[in-house]
């Protein structure tokens, strides 16, 4: 339901003011606990693959057949069931965030990861452990857009990339702590002890909310939450068919269907997104060119991150380098990524997002060529030369999707462009995860883990696809932006000339005029209590006025032009400019008498 009111003024929402110093310090500290949370409990996940491969004991929650009945059997389950509703229900919760406020939103999110979390610990057979992965997964949903929303609403312009950069770097650290001490842990308690560190984080996470900035009014609509639900239905069905296509038959009767449910969840939730004014596809942000930009690196960031991540230790167990203590030799991966955040944050105002992008690219190509060679070779220091080496291009391609990905004008979308952003790499990182489970039992090439290297290629293909993306992109804008013969006198008129305005002037045009839209609303209310005071049995007839009777003994006197920071949005007409918006606020209570007043004066007739 839409939250209304007969104040103008509350139809507009303020940007959120800019913290400094020792806040932001904070701020930016419990922002990050976020995604160590996180990415530590991903990580705990992927360790607990390997050690439930092989148990030393028969476990209980292992898949058993009404498991395997339902398509849900694998371990790779144990992934996919969180990133699926983590990445449908990313939009709707930054969406949430916009309208009760990032702080309650994340607070929300970590509670209910916690409760989530304490439940896994205690789950006695498989699909109620796949249960409470998809409960974390929806307090994760809600944590990641509020935190990085906070970080661009609250953070000045000169910190706000530093500040991802930290955020993203954050995962990594998160990584290294769970790969340098999961493995000890899992051997010691067990696997369920994997996700004690990720529930120790979140309770701490739900104390430290109440040092974020508090939250401002919020006014505006409740996100779309059906079309979230249609989104997520139409993801995992697709994750399904990839997963099940090659054992089910794609031919299959149950194949032929969960193409069909994948086909009309994601129409649907598309279909309702034009319509909606809180989508759970924020579509109209599609035509801002750099959110464009963020969102496609973000799906194919996740493409190429998840398999890595996610097989890499059954890689190296192929390699004979050791069973699940294989996750050890993945650490260098996280200290890259840890490094390669904040360093790739303060780079990017220099050097900016094509060019890092780019470097990226090539150096995950590069890593992965060599750990290709290096692993069958059993050449300890170039793999871990190589290891590091994607880690240091995925966390340079990770920084620039985010930044990318949430780098809107307007300040009350910042948090849905950023969930919009998740939700692409999140997907990305599903249908990579199904990809790769696909590849790993029927591969395209042949030798020793023919399946792990056939994986691996398509991963480099995809680096490939954004090293050729980040080339296109400059190459693109120099050819839309190059300069153009003028064309003849006959062509057009000689009044119209091409010329670039600076975008400090356009910004002050555009909040000029939504000034001169409210000093508009204002005289019009003088005017009507003016005209009623001064009216007869006889409506007079409406002439309208030239701005010059302002200054004539109309009884009107000027209206005061408000001054200072505007709203660039309406938050109850999110697809209108701000000016347009003023206007149909004002136009339900106009009567015909006062619309006729905002009549053109017609021009003088030219003189002969």
């Amino acid at each position: 339901m839409p939250v209304t009111s007969s104040a103008p003024s509350q139809h507009r929402r303020m940007a959120a003011p800019h913290v400094g110093g020792g806040r932001s310090v904070i701020l930016v500290m419990v922002c990050s606990l976020v995604m160590l949370v996180v990415m530590a409990d991903t990580v705990a996940a992927t360790i607990a693959m390997g050690v439930l491969a092989a148990p030393p004991v028969p476990e209980v929650v292992l898949p058993g057949e009404l498991a395997h009945k339902l398509g849900v059997g694998g371990l790779p389950w144990l992934a996919t069931s969180f990133l699926v509703p983590f990445a449908a229900f990313l939009c709707f919760a930054g969406q949430l965030a916009d309208r009760l406020g990032h702080r309650f939103v994340l607070g929300a999110g970590a509670a209910l990861f916690t409760a989530a979390t304490a439940g896994m610990l205690a789950a006695p057979t498989w699909l109620v452990l796949l249960s409470g992965r998809a409960a974390q997964a929806g307090g994760a949903a809600l944590m990641v857009p509020a935190s990085l929303g906070l970080l661009v609403s609250r953070l000045p312009a000169a910190r706000r990339h530093v500040g991802i950069g930290w955020w993203t770097g954050a995962g990594g650290l998160g990584a290294v702590l769970l790969q340098g001490g999961g493995g000890a842990l899992a051997d010691a308690l067990g696997w369920r002890a994997l996700f004690g560190p990720g529930l120790l984080l979140a309770a701490m996470l739900v104390c430290l909310t109440v040092l974020l900035p508090p939250d401002g009014q919020r006014a505006g609509w409740l996100p779309d939450a059906v079309g979230a639900c249609l989104l997520a239905i139409g993801i995992g069905a697709l994750v399904m068919l990839i997963c099940q296509g090659p054992s089910w038959g794609w031919t299959s009767t149950r194949i032929l269907a969960a193409a069909f449910v994948a086909a009309l969840g994601l129409c649907g939730a598309l279909l309702r997104s034009r319509a909606h004014p809180r989508p759970a596809v924020p579509i109209m942000l599609w035509r801002q060119g750099s959110i464009r930009w963020g969102w496609l690196m973000s799906g194919a960031y996740g493409l190429l991150s998840a398999p890595i991540l996610t097989f890499g230790p059954s890689y190296l167990v192929a390699a004979n380098l050791g069973g699940w203590r294989a996750s050890y030799l993945l650490a260098p991966i996280s200290v890259a990524v840890l490094l390669a955040g904040p360093l790739t944050g303060a780079a990017v105002r220099r050097w900016g997002d094509s060019a890092l992008a780019y470097g990226g690219a090539w150096t995950v190509i590069a890593a992965g060529t060599v750990l290709s060679w290096a692993l069958p070779a059993q050449n300890g220091l170039a793999a871990l030369a190589a290891l590091a080496g994607l880690g240091l291009g995925l966390g340079v391609l990770s920084t620039v999707a985010a930044a990318a990905g949430s780098r809107t004008e307007f300040p009350d979308q910042m948090a849905a462009a950023s969930a919009a952003s998740m939700t692409m790499r999140q997907s990305g990182m599903a249908l990579g995860v199904a990809g790769a489970a696909v590849l790993v039992k029927h591969p395209f090439l042949d030798g020793q883990a023919a399946g792990y290297h056939s994986a691996l290629g398509v991963c480099l293909v995809v680096a490939g696809w954004c090293g050729m993306a980040a080339v296109a992109r400059p190459l693109w804008h120099a050819w839309t932006d190059r300069p153009r013969a003028p064309a003849s006198a006959g062509d057009r008129p000689a009044a119209a000339v091409h010329a670039k305005v600076p975008r400090e002037a356009l910004t002050q045009l555009h909040h000029s005029l939504i000034e001169v839209a409210r000093a508009a609303e204002s005289w019009m209310a003088q005017h009507e209590r003016s005209r009623v005071s001064a009216s007869s049995a006889t409506p007079p007839v409406p002439v309208p006025l030239k701005p010059s009777a302002l200054a004539d003994g109309a009884g009107l006197s000027p209206p005061m032009v408000a001054t200072g920071s505007i709203a660039r949005r309406c938050t109850c007409h999110p697809r209108l400019d701000p000016l347009e918006a003023t206007l149909l606020h004002a136009a339900p209570a106009l009567t015909r008498e006062r619309q006729s007043v905002l009549a053109p004066v017609p021009a003088p007739a030219p003189s002969p």
